[in-house]
C-alpha cells in the first residue's frame, strides 16, 4: 500500500503504524537502526528532526521504499537550461 507524505507529523504517524502492524517494539527497531527507543520514540513524535540517513535506515527495518515520485501536473524547469526534466532524467548538475 502506498501512503501519500505531505507533512512530518504524517510520516510520525505512517512510521508508528507500520511498526506496530509489523508488531515490532521501539526498542526493537531501534537496535535494529542503532538507535535508543527514547529517540525512536521522539523521530515518531516529532519526523521532522530525522536525518535521510535515519529515515532509510527505518526503511529498511520497517520493509518499506522510499520514493520520489514526480506528480504528473508538474513541470520541472532546470535553471538556465531549455529543457524539462523527467523522473529518468535528473539535472546534469547532479
Amino acid at each position: 500500500m502506498d501512503y501519500l507524505i505531505q507533512t512530518p507529523q504524517q510520516l510520525g504517524i505512517h512510521l508508528r503504524g507500520l511498526r506496530r502492524a509489523r508488531g515490532m517494539t521501539q526498542t526493537i527497531v531501534g537496535n535494529q537502526v542503532r538507535l535508543s527507543q527514547k529517540r525512536l520514540s521522539a523521530l515518531e513524535l516529532n519526523p521532522g528532526s530525522m536525518t535521510v540517513s535515519q529515515l532509510l535506515a527505518l526503511s529498511g527495518a520497517l520493509g518499506f521504499d522510499v520514493v520520489l515520485q514526480v506528480r504528473s501536473h508538474a513541470v520541472d524547469r532546470v535553471p538556465g537550461t531549455e529543457t524539462t526534466t523527467t523522473a529518468a532524467e535528473p539535472p546534469a548538475e547532479w
